[in-house]
């Protein structure tokens, strides 16, 4: 058992009286001004609870996800194989102006999706700018509150040891004693709410920063190549030539602007869950 902690009162003689009065102090100090702190960093960083409007990526998952369905319903290999009946009756014209239509529209959502790129890095470098003070700050009043829990609940356990049943003295103690789990369970709630939303703040800067590496790198060189290989196969004026290349060019960019798309999900996944944590925090929400 640790020694009986030291309260701001007058020592006291008997241990249980120690660890009590201490106790009380303590969580009088978590619910209250360790409270208070947690619950201005949360709002700090998320701003007022409830709805927090349009998510602010939520014009590139848009482009996104037009783009995946202008990709997939572009069907080049058609053109190479139009067969008898549909040279006769002019489908090969037919579906080469429905090709080139579909290209020049994707070209269209990809000029789309590189604006909503460029307003997202704008959008990303004010929101990592206005959010790294009061992250960190959250982050620490999280681990008070942790520390405050975690020596609380140190302390009820040699409170329960210290007291007797039997002495009509620690009745009293007895009762706050059993009414401080509730108290904890309420506290470690709070703390773990902290401890996800900070670690989905985290988990948002650089998701946020790696689907902008992505989108800003690696799709971009995707997709000069794309238009390399398949605007090559558009100006061609006669269908037949070798579509092995384009075709494999086109499955790349598709599978890439996938994994485009499903950053963008996880990105506004991990938003959705920090709001949900800094909401957990929030006056009402914590008020007994």
């Amino acid at each position: 058992m640790a020694e009986p902690p030291k309260s701001g009162g007058p020592p006291a003689t008997d241990p249980a009286l120690a660890y009590a009065a201490a106790l009380d102090e303590l969580l009088a100090e978590a619910e209250g001004p360790l409270l208070a702190k947690l619950q201005r960093a949360a709002l700090r960083l998320g701003g007022e609870p409830g709805a927090p409007g349009e998510w602010y990526g939520a014009a590139l998952a848009r482009a996104c996800a037009d783009l995946e369905d202008g990709l997939a319903r572009l069907d080049f290999t058609a053109l190479d194989r139009p067969g008898w009946l549909a040279r006769t009756l002019g489908g090969g014209m037919r579906l080469r102006r429905d090709f080139i239509d579909g290209y020049e529209q994707v070209l269209e959502q990809d000029t789309r999706l590189k604006a909503c790129t460029l307003e997202f890095a704008q959008r990303l470098a004010a929101r990592a700018a206005a959010w790294r003070a009061p992250l960190l700050d959250l982050e620490l009043e999280e681990r008070a509150m942790g520390d405050a829990v975690a020596r609380a609940t140190a302390w009820l356990e040699s409170l329960s040891a210290s007291v007797s049943p039997a002495a009509g003295g620690h009745a009293g103690l007895l009762a706050f004693a059993r009414a401080v789990p509730g108290r904890l369970k309420r506290l470690h709630l709070l703390q773990t709410a902290a401890d996800k939303a900070v670690e989905h703040g985290r988990g948002a800067e650089t998701g946020a920063q790696e689907l902008l590496d992505l989108l800003q790198k690696e799709w971009r060189s995707a997709m000069s190549g794309w238009r390399q290989q398949i605007g090559a196969f558009v100006d061609r004026p006669q269908p037949g030539a070798p579509l092995e290349a384009a075709a494999q060019v086109h499955k790349q960019v598709r599978r890439l602007l996938h994994r485009v798309h499903g950053a963008c999900s996880l990105l506004k996944h991990q938003e959705d869950r920090l709001r949900q944590g800094l909401d957990a925090l929030s006056p009402a929400a914590t008020r007994t």
